[in-house]
């Protein structure tokens, strides 16, 4: 058949060849419509559909080749099945906007167990070529269980809303069944309100695997970019989530609630990290001091990412990430950062702080540091030497305090007579490094609840100049008492 369509509604079947060409359609409607090819039969173009119950079987097809714009593959319903078992190769039409559609809805199946590629030419014009699997409905099933490729040839950047991206949307208890290694290029995978992909992905260069309260049951090997939700959403990995250093782990922050205010990828095995987490605000959240966020769950972890973008947040506040033995934490901190007011020359640098000088710095300051009548707040705080991003200088919430190692590479002046400040006279011992001291009273000013302040010299200032040190405004007496006061600073 070529160019028209045959619909059956009950048993049919077809000894001798059978040949079904461009622009035809076959549909299978209703609980006794069985539609069976035994002998040979060759696919060139041409649509399948069964529904309502209706199935269509063809053993004996091997290959497809498009040869028209917008072929259907489709199952609608329950026992509805288009059953090409057999069908190793499909080639999707080397013209401009054109597309397949491979569906099912509504408990539907559609059999294609043994297509291992699916092929977008290399000739012609490749804009807009895609083609669209889609899983919707509970217990609907597209079984593509040896596909191990599936390349788009589009280079355009997907942006959401780009019609001509091949796609895999799995959605409502849906299913897609992948082979133990499949490699998806130029693609969306959106596993969205409890559809899942059973089987080994590989998000490959210009792909998206995008969840919202989705599941992999199987491994996922990122090479481009992972999103675990649409506007907060989860996505669930049961298996091992590899990330190279090409791919991307996106995380939106929009409120409290894990897959609910935010993002959350959930891994069952083991977490092996590299290239970059991406962290941003929507709705306009604007996280509190000490709010902290658990944007990854897994069995073990093996590294950490190389970069990670959107840290700074607005207000001098800053997400801190910490890599604890089965999940990412993201922790909401005050920062103060190094104000590179002095001349270059004067930059001079240091030796990296380590865990053990702060430790002894903060035993001898603690005359400055220790407010008396807070029942001794530094003997409670966690104090913690790392390499903090860009130019920040330290970091507080709830009772950690980070500190960074070089002082954004202005070298830290660690002072071995704390009660005493001549060495901050013009060309002094501390010109051109961070005062050590003065940082560590104003991160204790927010464990103490104190926000910043933008008056200039103030302690609680969001920037420190190299070269200076900073007491509490109009206060002559130590640190110690000062804290103690119900109006500090």
């Amino acid at each position: 058949m070529s160019g028209g369509s045959l619909t059956v509604t009950g048993p049919t079947q077809i000894d001798a060849r059978f040949e079904i060409g461009n622009a035809s359609t076959l549909t299978a409607n209703g609980p006794t419509a069985r539609f069976i090819a035994n002998g040979e039969t060759k696919i060139i173009g041409g649509s399948f559909i069964a529904q309502s119950g209706g199935q269509i079987s063809l053993p004996n097809a091997t290959s497809y080749t498009n040869t028209t714009n917008a072929p259907v593959f489709r199952a609608t319903g329950t026992n509805s099945l288009l059953d090409l078992r057999n069908l190793v190769s499909l080639t999707a039409l080397n013209a401009a906007f054109s597309c397949i559609d491979i569906e099912a809805f509504s408990s539907g199946v559609v059999d294609l167990r043994s297509l291992t590629q699916i092929i977008d030419p290399t000739v012609g014009d490749t804009r807009n070529r895609s083609v669209r699997i889609t899983a919707d409905g509970p217990t609907s099933l597209v079984n593509l269980s040896s596909l191990v490729e599936l390349q788009d040839r589009n280079n355009d950047t997907y942006d959401g809303n780009w019609p001509g991206y091949s796609s895999i949307t799995i959605r409502a208890g849906g299913i897609v069944e992948v082979a133990g290694s499949a490699h998806l290029q130029n693609t969306v995978i959106q596993v969205i309100g409890g559809g899942s992909v059973v089987g080994t992905v590989t998000v490959e260069s210009q792909s998206i695997l995008q969840g919202h309260d989705g599941s992999i049951n199987g491994d996922v090997l990122n090479r481009a970019s992972v999103r675990p939700g649409t506007s907060a959403g989860a996505l669930t990995i049961t298996g091992n989530f590899t990330q190279t250093v090409a791919g991307t782990l996106a995380i939106e922050l929009g409120g409290a609630g894990a897959g609910i205010g935010y993002d959350q990828l959930r891994v069952s095995g083991a977490a092996t990290l590299d290239g970059t987490l991406a962290l941003s605000l929507i709705n306009g959240f604007n996280p509190a001091v000490g709010s902290t966020f658990i944007v990854m769950q897994y069995g073990s972890v093996v590294g950490e990412f190389a970069l990670i973008t959107g840290q700074s947040l607005s207000g001098g506040k800053v997400l801190v990430p910490a890599f604890n033995a089965t999940n990412l934490t993201l922790t909401v901190a005050a920062a103060l950062k190094a104000s590179a007011a002095e001349s270059p020359e004067w930059r001079v640098g240091s030796d990296e702080l380590t865990t053990q000088e702060l430790a002894d710095f903060v035993a001898a300051s603690q005359s400055r540091l220790d407010p008396r009548s807070r029942f001794g707040l530094v003997n409670e705080v966690e104090f913690v030497v790392t390499d903090l991003p860009n130019n920040l200088l330290g970091l507080a919430a709830g009772h950690i305090i980070w500190i960074d190692q070089d002082a954004a590479g202005f070298g830290w002046f660690v002072d071995s007579t704390p009660d005493a400040d001549e060495e901050f006279e013009p060309r002094g011992a501390a010109t051109g490094r961070m005062d050590l001291l003065t940082v560590l009273a104003h991160e204790l000013g927010h464990l103490l609840g104190f926000e910043h302040d933008s008056a200039p010299g103030h302690l609680m200032s969001e920037t420190l100049t190299p070269g200076t040190r900073l007491l509490p405004i109009g206060i002559d007496d130590d640190i110690d008492n000062v804290f103690a006061k119900p109006d500090w600073p």
